[in-house]
């Protein structure tokens, strides 16, 4: 026996339950499965329910045996069911697969985001550092040029002192030459004086006030060279301490030019460093800056990453 229906009945009976599936799924999956699984297996769910119902139409369109068209429908719905949930059970699987791509993926972001932000942090610390430096290096290359000059300033004077000393040095051996010629003279007048009072001892009543002059004479020509003798020696010693002077001038201005030598090469040093300081700055502000666009990249990401999972 035939049991006939309206194919129209059964066509909106199957296209209810084919369409009700979606719902029965995402009611039973709901609490594991999200939007994305449930959009796919509406849309499978529809494909199949659609090929099916296509099916059926075509069955029913040359035969309008129910036995037929039920045998069709439960092997439809098996399949679909079936194939719904092996899709499910692939996405859940690709969904934990995914997310803990992006849990490891957020986690290196997370730590690149961290590491960014401590070198941006260093890198402002020894920046900060290498410009307290740099300020420091080029203070004592301005407190260097300044000794510099002072220690040139300095040296000149020396010089001067030393050639003075040497003109004072040439001066006493002129001093010396005089008194020489001082005490010649004291010595000649000495011995004349002596003469003189011999020839007035000659001359016997009449020579006696000449006598008495040359006698006088005499006495202040030795009382001369005496004094010339007393210069002579105070004058050696003067010279002594001129020459030593002299020497000490001469040695002071060696070691003035020295200095000078060394603190002008301590200035290129300083002025040297001054210039690394300031290229480890602009190393430094370069890195910071680096530092900040990968710690934003790493956000970037990290946002990428949420909004694929979702």
């Amino acid at each position: 026996m035939q049991l006939q229906i309206s194919m129209e009945l059964l066509y909106v009976l199957l296209i209810i339950i084919f369409s009700g599936m979606p719902v029965g799924f995402y009611f039973y999956y709901g609490r594991s499965i999200k939007k994305l699984e449930f959009k796919i297996i509406a849309l499978v769910d529809f494909i199949i329910a659609l090929i099916c119902l296509i099916i059926l139409i075509a069955v029913g369109s040359f035969n309008r045996d129910i036995v037929a068209i039920l045998t069709i429908v439960p092997v439809g719905l098996i399949l679909s069911i079936a194939l719904m949930g092996y899709i499910g059970k692939t996405i859940k699987e690709f969904r934990t697969v995914l997310q803990t791509t992006f849990n490891s993926s957020s986690n290196i972001s997370i730590d690149v985001a961290n590491i960014a932000t401590e070198l941006a942090a260093n890198a402002s610390e020894v920046n900060a550092s290498a410009e307290e430096i740099s300020a420091t290096t080029q203070e004592l290359s301005n407190n260097t040029q300044e000794q510099v000059k002072q220690l040139v300033h300095m040296s000149t004077m020396s010089k001067e002192i030393n050639s003075l000393a040497l003109n004072i040095q040439d001066s006493s051996g002129n001093i010396k030459q005089i008194m020489d010629i001082i005490t010649n003279i004291a010595e000649q007048t000495n011995l004349l004086a002596l003469n003189a009072s011999i020839e007035a001892g000659r001359a016997g009543e009449h020579g006696r006030g000449f006598g008495v002059v040359a006698d006088e004479v005499r006495k202040l020509a030795e009382e001369s060279k005496v004094a010339v003798g007393n210069s002579n020696q105070k004058i050696a010693e003067i010279l002594k301490i001129i020459e030593k002077t002299v020497e000490l001038i001469s040695v002071i201005t060696l070691e003035m030019e020295s200095s000078v030598t060394k603190s002008e090469e301590n200035s290129a040093s300083m002025e040297e460093i001054n210039s690394s300081a300031e290229e480890q700055t602009a190393s430094m502000e370069e890195i910071a800056s680096t530092s900040a666009r990968l710690g934003e990249l790493a956000e970037k990401l990290k946002a990428s990453l949420k909004g694929t999972t979702k």
